[in-house]
């Protein structure tokens, strides 16, 4: 009997679902309303938004020479609603969350109408990473920023050669270390990208250390301008 009933709920209709299991917010964990998705209208509002034009670790990694624009949606705040969100993008399963968020990158601040990119590249995962994890999140950012810009993706142009150790309570020069040599390209590409306007896309940005690696890697293929995007930019 109950097998009968789970197997009834999953072909009820989303609204009556809904009804039934009211969707929660992912990070307060009260109920949504209608309308709302992932967060509640608070814990949205709570999520402090990133001024691309003055942001000074932007600006700085725009100073690599590497990268002739980059942008970001939010600022990374530990134990805020940012954190909660990005946590079940890549841990939870929830990829729609990246679809959505690339999408959102898309519309507000990359902006189709000045944007001339060729291919979206997201930044890879260690085979192993992305075996244990299922997926990598930015492949689903890429998706959904591609939706918007219609532009094609290459979502295995890049490569993470070794497994590197997490970067989070690392100084900004061991970052810088810990990835250097980290990343490469797959040879069938190398013609593809040559001349061509990139975006490369990543969950988080923090010190810049990734993204610059990435962005050295593709340009020491001869690629043209490098657009760096991600969700969250970290303090």
């Amino acid at each position: 009997m109950l097998k009968k009933f789970i197997n009834g709920l999953t072909k009820v209709s989303k609204p009556v679902f809904d009804f039934v299991i009211p969707p929660i917010c992912l990070h307060c964990e009260l109920p949504l309303r209608s309308g709302e998705k992932y967060l509640c209208e608070k814990c949205t509002k709570s999520i402090a938004k990133i001024d691309n034009k003055s942001n000074a670790d932007l600006i700085r990694i725009k100073s690599s020479k590497l990268i002739t624009n980059a942008y970001s949606l939010f600022l990374f705040t530990e134990g805020t609603a940012i954190q909660t969100l990005l946590h079940h993008l890549k841990y939870g399963q929830m990829r729609k969350i990246g679809r959505e968020y690339g999408k959102k990158l898309a519309e507000d601040v990359l902006k189709p109408e000045n944007l001339n990119a060729d291919f979206i590249v997201p930044v890879p995962l260690h085979i192993s990473k992305k075996r244990e994890r299922g997926y990598n999140q930015s492949d689903f950012m890429c998706e959904g920023i591609g939706k918007v810009l219609q532009v094609p993706l290459l979502i295995k142009s890049l490569k993470r050669k070794k497994l590197t150790q997490t970067q989070t309570k690392l100084t900004r020069e061991e970052r810088r270390e810990n990835v250097r040599g980290a990343f490469g390209i797959r040879k069938k590409y190398i013609q593809t990208i040559q001349d061509k306007n990139i975006i490369l896309v990543d969950d988080v940005i923090t010190t810049g250390s990734t993204i610059i690696e990435c962005a050295g890697i593709l340009k020491s293929t001869g690629c043209g301008d490098i657009t760096v995007c991600s969700i969250a930019l970290a303090e």
